[in-house]
């Protein structure tokens, strides 16, 4: 039940009932969807962070040899790029394209699979895997994207 869990410190709240949810790295290796999607009554929206696509796919770009390898040898998959496709709150993409851990490439595939009908994608040329939140204009993005959807829930 959605009122026993713990929020992590991966949440901003917004209002008493209504959350939005930020997952960045180690957060954002949680499925996104599971979590949006178990709380969907109270998700207002969902704002990603320079997340990697799936811990596969991540293997292959670091040993090229991984991608013989079947997913059933991958323990942990965090397939975000599929669990994304369930999501429908709203979603704020922030990549940083100087990310020397994960590729933006992988920050756009996610983009593009995500099923809301409300989504955008915001990128910051000097945005490192840590330091993207240090880019002129990101907490304003991030404002304007929060209190957008929040007014658009009241029309």
């Amino acid at each position: 039940p959605a009122g026993s869990l713990s929020l992590p410190p991966c949440w901003l709240s917004l209002s008493p009932s209504r959350l939005a949810l930020s997952l960045s790295l180690p957060a954002g290796s949680l499925s996104p969807s599971r979590l949006a999607l178990s709380l969907s009554c109270r998700v207002m929206a969902l704002v990603v962070e320079n997340t990697f696509t799936a811990i596969p796919c991540m293997a292959q770009m670091m040993f090229p040899g991984a991608s013989h390898l079947p997913l059933f040898f991958f323990k942990n998959k965090f397939m975000s790029n599929r669990e994304i496709r369930k999501v429908r709150a709203p979603a704020l993409f922030l990549s940083g394209l100087s990310d020397q851990l994960i590729p933006s490439r992988m920050m756009m595939e996610l983009y593009q699979a995500c099923s809301s009908p409300l989504k955008h994608i915001e990128t910051f040329q000097g945005g490192t895997h840590n330091g993207t939140w240090t880019c002129y204009g990101y907490y304003d993005h991030i404002n304007r994207f929060t209190s957008y959807v929040s007014y658009d829930m009241y029309l």
